[in-house]
């Protein structure tokens, strides 16, 4: 038989409503490495402007917002030119820039618990990499309710993700949700039930009450 594999995790949902943290507690409680898209930008970035990574992550970050966002979209091939960040000629021809560029540069170095995926593109191709990969994909939407965002490039909803994972209080709350999730992952899947006979089908359909919101 052959063994399933390690499928990749994408965290996504509205900016500063708890994806890091709860990539982070996944990471912790699974053993798989994780990331964020923007480790990947500031390493790009760094070798871009031959500067010292540690150089750009001492900037404030929502200062520094703006440039991540621009050299996101540039290196995910949303943009064509760099305004914001100093454009270097003779190294953009050298880049591959797809819509998976920054979750593959995460992948090709080890890691399997991403967040940070905002275009609706970009995660598509990662889904469809996976695939021919072998590799299944889960998404999961972590949402604060009530929780301010900010504006940024995210274009994907909760209707992407195959699990709402809610961050209504505290961290400690955050993780028992993400933890339920793991051992619901981790539990087999239940055999499947003999096939029922068409007339038995049809009465418990009609037996069975309606679901009520």
């Amino acid at each position: 038989m052959v063994k399933p594999q390690t499928p990749m995790i994408i965290f996504i949902g509205p900016p500063h409503h708890g994806k890091t943290e709860a990539r982070k507690i996944f990471s912790n409680l699974t053993g798989l490495r994780g990331a964020s898209c923007s480790d990947a930008i500031y390493g790009i970035m760094a070798k871009h402007l031959d500067a010292p990574e540690e150089e750009l992550r001492a900037i404030d970050k929502e200062t520094f917002r703006p440039k991540l966002i621009e050299f996101g979209n540039f290196m995910c091939g949303d943009i064509g030119t760099l305004t914001l960040v100093d454009s270097r000629p003779e190294k953009e021809p050298l880049y591959y820039r797809t819509p998976s560029t920054l979750v593959r540069v995460l992948f090709l170095t080890g890691h399997r618990a991403i967040d940070g995926v905002r275009r609706r593109l970009e995660l598509s191709e990662v889904r469809d990499r996976m695939l021919w990969l072998g590799i299944p994909t889960l998404v999961a939407w972590v949402e604060r309710p009530g929780h301010p965002t900010v504006a940024d490039n995210t274009e994907l909803t909760k209707e992407d993700a195959n699990v709402i994972i809610m961050n209504s209080s505290t961290v400690g709350a955050l993780e028992q949700n993400i933890r339920a999730w793991v051992s619901a992952l981790s539990s087999p899947a239940p055999e499947a039930a003999p096939e029922a006979a068409p007339e038995a089908a049809a009465q418990v359909a009609l037996d069975t009450p309606p679901v009520t919101e």
